[in-house]
């Protein structure tokens, strides 16, 4: 019985699931690249250049942080 609502939403509203997966974007956004590159430069700002570090450095940093409002972007635009 649990499953009826779901059911219902995708059988009256087909494009809901697109929908939904658009409004999941930006909440991954936030996970999986800005809060990463957000976290990288609060730990280099405190221990300053001697910790570990990989390729890319700060250029990493920067073409992750364009991605993510790339995707943003995008998704905005859809919606509009």
């Amino acid at each position: 019985m649990t499953f009826l609502p779901p059911l219902g939403f995708a059988m009256f509203y087909p494009r809901g699931f697109i929908v939904a997966l658009g409004y999941a974007a930006f909440s991954l956004v936030v996970l999986a690249i800005f809060l990463p590159v957000a976290m990288v430069v609060s730990q280099r700002k405190q221990t300053g250049l001697g910790g570990y570090r990989v390729k890319g450095g700060q250029a990493g940093l920067i073409i992750a942080t364009l991605a993510g409002i790339f995707i943003v972007m995008v998704q905005i635009l859809e919606m509009l």
